[in-house]
């Protein structure tokens, strides 16, 4: 193998590695958001403790305030590209 494949290689690994621990961390906030905040073995061992498994999510509210304030905004809002600086097809600065 050479050294540019290895190279390769150790990129693609961890780059994997990245989105393992990105994908992780959404299912784990998006588990959060729906109240799902304790895992089973949580749950159950609260449950040989006599103790409920209460959940406080104020996770919710907020997300359903954004997205309310999100959709009852105005939608006349346009969105433009900046042009690159370095294309000087693109740049208008005279």
């Amino acid at each position: 193998m050479s050294v540019e494949s290895e190279k390769y290689q150790g990129y693609l690994e961890a780059k994997t590695h990245r989105e393992k621990v990105w994908d992780d961390i959404a299912k784990k906030a998006g588990e959060y958001l729906r109240g799902n905040q304790w895992t089973d073995q949580e749950k159950a061992q609260l449950t040989a403790q006599h103790r409920a498994p209460v959940v406080n999510n104020i996770i919710l509210p907020a997300v359903d305030i954004i997205l309310g304030h999100f959709l009852t905004s105005p939608k006349d809002k346009t969105f433009t590209s900046i042009p690159l600086l370095g294309n000087s097809s693109n740049n208008n600065l005279e």
